[in-house]
């Protein structure tokens, strides 16, 4: 090659190593901004998730407690609060669901789908046994929510999750440091 080749690749050659240097960055900041978004929307939504069972199972308590005490006004006002409370940590869960499912899991969907469906109660039951069977059935829900959420949201990863950050760092540094190099060769 003559001096007119290596004047031209002296000059072209930083802005391709800058151009896919930029490309790849940018590609993989995007990739980690989509999954921290995601993480976000899982985290609200298994924060509702939560939320709706125990007061699920806070009125099925308090409903409890009326049955077996055949308490006074002040009993009943507090498991007519109780339900209407459960009521809207429900709905909030049920909206957010609504509008992040499409981050979810299949595991997930199935998860939350448990919390808004309606029990079966057979006819010889009476409140009591709803209420047990409900409190029982919110219980497992609750176990099964805990338990998803720790995989789901990597909580028991924080040590990996902090090694690949760690080399992706390192080779986001790697890759910059050609363009660098180059830099400072054409500075000369």
């Amino acid at each position: 090659m003559g001096q007119g080749g290596t004047i031209w690749l002296s000059f072209v050659m930083p802005f391709v190593v800058a151009f896919v240097t930029a490309s790849i960055t940018a590609n993989l900041a995007v990739r980690r901004f989509k999954r921290e978004r995601a993480w976000e929307k899982k985290e609200e939504a298994y924060f509702l998730l939560f939320d709706a069972i125990n007061k699920s199972i806070d009125y099925a308590e308090s409903f409890l407690e009326l049955m077996q005490s055949n308490g006074g006004q002040d009993l009943k006002d507090n498991v007519d609060q109780a339900s209407s409370v459960s009521n809207e940590a429900r709905q909030k869960a049920k909206k957010v669901f609504s509008i992040n499912y499409l981050f979810m899991s299949k595991e997930e969907v199935f998860l939350f789908q448990r919390l808004f469906e309606n029990l079966e109660f057979h006819e010889y039951m009476d409140g009591e046994d709803m209420a047990e069977l409900n409190r029982g059935h919110k219980e497992r829900l609750l176990a099964d929510a805990e338990k998803l959420a720790r995989i789901e949201l990597h909580a028991y990863e924080s040590n990996i999750t902090l090694l690949i950050s760690t080399i992706a760092r390192k080779l986001d540094g790697l890759l910059t440091c050609p363009t660098e190099w180059i830099v400072k060769k054409l500075n000369r």
